[in-house]
């Protein structure tokens, strides 16, 4: 059975309760970003340029998600590093494929964890979380996919890369992990 949102997209009931779900958590996120009162929080417009970056909610209650643009834009701002990385997806295929650049930013993720950066590591990551919890889905199935599944957390030896994730991406590989066959 089939639902319909209020953006006229189709989902079925499970993809429906995962969106919402999801929204729910990115909701979640963007209040915390708020100012309180006596000071503790964000200032005002660091909660702006954040919600800008994560996403909103607008008028009829509808969820900004992070597009392709939106991920391509939190890689340059706040890990330039990655850059080359992706100038050399677009050199090489013409084209921003989304699954093939987060497999490229994968691979370096992985040698920036075994080389020690770990200022790079926290932020990539970073970026990462919030794609898969934010973004589109253009832009969270390539996380789940090519990030999080293609890195082999099954592998025993892939076991400290996963642990210095920040939460969403490990809860993916967890959800991914319970429900592989048996």
């Amino acid at each position: 059975m089939n639902s319909i949102g209020r953006s006229g997209i189709r989902r079925t009931w499970p993809e429906h309760a995962s969106y919402c779900s999801r929204r729910a958590d990115a909701l979640r996120v963007l209040s915390s970003l708020v100012p309180r009162a006596g000071g503790s929080g964000l200032s005002a417009a660091a909660a702006v340029r954040a919600k800008r970056h994560f996403g909103t909610c607008l008028g009829d209650d509808v969820a900004v998600t992070m597009t392709a643009e939106g991920f391509l834009s939190a890689l340059a701002s706040e890990v330039p590093e990655t850059q080359p990385v992706v100038r050399g997806h677009v050199e090489d295929c013409d084209e921003l494929l989304l699954h093939l650049l987060t497999a490229d930013l994968r691979r370096y993720a992985i040698d920036i964890f075994a080389s020690g950066q770990s200022d790079v590591l926290r932020r990539l990551p970073g970026v990462i979380d919030r794609a898969l919890l934010l973004g589109n889905d253009y832009v969270s199935n390539p996380i789940a996919v090519s990030f999080v599944e293609d890195s082999g957390w099954w592998d025993p030896a892939m076991q400290p890369f996963i642990a210095s994730w920040p939460p969403g991406p490990q809860a993916e590989a967890r959800r991914q992990r319970e429900s592989r066959p048996s």
